[in-house]
C-alpha cells in the first residue's frame, strides 16, 4: 500500500493573504470599524473621483455635441434617405425587379435590355450618390459618440479599480462611481432602461409559470 502513497505528489502547504500591499492583518487602510473612511481611504476616494468626473466631464460635452448634431441633421436625414427610397423603387418598378430577392433581380438583370439597364444604372447611381451624402452626415455625430464612448471607458476603468482596491483591503464602497445620464446619452439611458423592464417582465412571467 505504501507504494501508492508514495506516487502521490502533494502540493506545499502555501499560507496566502489576499489584499493591497503594505496592508497589515485584521487592518483596513481604507475604513474604520465604524464604516468611515480613513485618511488614507478618503484620500484614495477623492483621487478617483476627480479623476472619473475628469472622464465623465469630457464625455458629456462629447455626448451633447454628438446629440445636438443628429438632431440638427435629423430632417435632411430624413429627406435624403426618403429620395434614396424614391429613385430605388423607381429604378426597380420601370426594370420590373421590384419584389425580388437580390439574387433574382441579378439574374433577370442580365437580360434587360441595354436601354433599361442604363436607365437603372443611372437611378441607382443617383441611389449611390445619396447614401454617400447620409455616410457623410451620419458620420459626424458616430464621430462625436465614439469619442464621448472612450472617456465614459474610462471613466469606468477607474470606477472599477476603486472598487478592487476597496474589495481587496476588505472595505465597503458606499459610493461607488457610476456615469451620469448625460455622459451615457439619452439612446444608451433609454436602451438600458428598456433592458431593465424586458428583465422585470421575463422575471414576472417566469415565476407565474412556475407557480
Amino acid at each position: 500500500m505504501s507504494r501508492y502513497y508514495n506516487d502521490i505528489s502533494y502540493p506545499p502547504a502555501v499560507l496566502q493573504h489576499s489584499g493591497i500591499k503594505g496592508m497589515q492583518w485584521h487592518e483596513r487602510r481604507y475604513q474604520n470599524e465604524d464604516g468611515t473612511l480613513t485618511e488614507e481611504g478618503k484620500k484614495r476616494y477623492s483621487k478617483a473621483k476627480s479623476s472619473f468626473d475628469k472622464a465623465d466631464a469630457k464625455a458629456v460635452k462629447y455626448r451633447s455635441k454628438a446629440e445636438a448634431t443628429e438632431k440638427k441633421n435629423a430632417p435632411k436625414l430624413s429627406k435624403l434617405k426618403l429620395k434614396a427610397k424614391k429613385e430605388t423603387n423607381y429604378a426597380n418598378y420601370h426594370a420590373g425587379l421590384q419584389g425580388l430577392d437580390p439574387f433574382a433581380a441579378q439574374q433577370k438583370y442580365k437580360y434587360l435590355s441595354n436601354r433599361t439597364k442604363r436607365s437603372y444604372d443611372k437611378h441607382m447611381s443617383k441611389v449611390g450618390n445619396i447614401n454617400s451624402k447620409i455616410t457623410r452626415i451620419e458620420t459626424k455625430s458616430d464621430k462625436l459618440n465614439y469619442k464621448a464612448d472612450k472617456y465614459v471607458n474610462k471613466g469606468q476603468k477607474i470606477a472599477n479599480k476603486l472598487a478592487r482596491d476597496f474589495e481587496n483591503d476588505g472595505s465597503t464602497l458606499s459610493t461607488p462611481l457610476t456615469a451620469s445620464r448625460a455622459a451615457l446619452g439619452k439612446k444608451r439611458v433609454d436602451a438600458i432602461m428598456q433592458q431593465n423592464v424586458n428583465q422585470m417582465l421575463y422575471d414576472k412571467l417566469r415565476k407565474e409559470a412556475a407557480s
